[in-house]
């Protein structure tokens, strides 16, 4: 199953998405971490393929590193933004924005006349947790087949376990969704206050399983102290403590952070021969 059933509601919040996240500050302090962390990789040229791109913002910023992007997402709405986004960087010429599902990637690249090999596929903020186990263990196929032996396959998950969330939902007495990451099935995220979208959870380790084709290089936090995006408001309230939360989100890195953050920086590279 791809990501065809949950088009309309990515579709409904498109034109909010940088308003709610992109521009908040936990959403910049979320993002700017995400960004160092991939910044301690080896640089690269050649083509990277974004899936899930959302609103294109990351996919300008690819461009400061690959020589091409393909932005892609399954929403059509989605795909408007980002359009917009590249039009204004003036980066038309480098980056090609088209749908495609994650969880049918390499049938929506054969028609968009795209077969790789890339030097790397990447997906930011939750987005490949729409795809449940079975689709993303095709993911694991069809990344592999479009990317070379060595390259890099570079993902932000959201995982099983937030303390912040856990913590803030608790207080509210809303016990359910306090432990809903530990879910092994579809959980009903909601997105807006009309929109929903079946969300699965996964740890690194249940990723590494996933994805047999891949070796697990990184694992780092994004967001064990800068806490989740709905949190934004209250944090409004006190920047100074938002301050000190991301001076201290800076100073911490390792695969245990992860495990208590509201997502995870996961760098997963292409076994030779596999």
């Amino acid at each position: 199953m791809g990501l065809l059933s949950f088009m309309p509601a990515f579709d409904a919040i498109a034109h909010e998405y940088d308003r709610t996240f992109t521009e908040t500050a936990t959403g910049r302090l979320q993002r700017a971490r995400v960004r160092y962390f991939a910044g301690l990789l080896p640089g690269s040229g050649g083509t990277v393929l974004e899936l899930n791109c959302g609103t294109g913002v990351d996919a300008v910023w690819l461009a400061e590193v690959y020589e091409r992007v393909l932005a892609t997402d399954i929403s059509e709405n989605m795909l408007e933004v980002t359009r917009q986004h590249v039009q204004r960087a003036g980066l038309a010429g480098r980056i090609k924005v088209f749908r495609a599902d994650a969880g049918q990637l390499s049938t929506d690249l054969a028609q968009a006349n795209e077969s790789g090999p890339f030097e790397a596929v990447f997906s930011n903020f939750g987005g490949l947790n729409c795809l449940s186990p079975r689709a993303m263990s095709q993911l694991n196929k069809d990344a592999a087949g479009v990317l070379r032996p060595g390259a890099r396959l570079m993902v932000v998950m959201i995982g099983r376990f937030c303390w912040w969330e856990t913590l803030y939902f608790l207080l509210k007495g809303q016990w359910r969704t306090a432990f809903r990451r530990w879910s092994r099935g579809p959980v009903s995220a909601r997105l807006d206050a009309d929109t929903t979208v079946d969300t699965w959870y996964y740890s690194p380790a249940e990723m590494a399983r996933l994805f047999p084709q891949f070796t697990v290089k990184t694992v780092q936090p994004i967001g064990f102290w800068v806490p989740p995006s709905y949190l934004d408001p209250l944090m409004a309230r006190f920047p100074g403590l938002l301050s000190v939360l991301g001076r201290l989100e800076q100073r911490t890195s390792g695969w245990f952070w992860a495990g208590g953050s509201d997502h995870y920086w996961l760098v997963l590279e292409r076994r030779l021969g596999g």
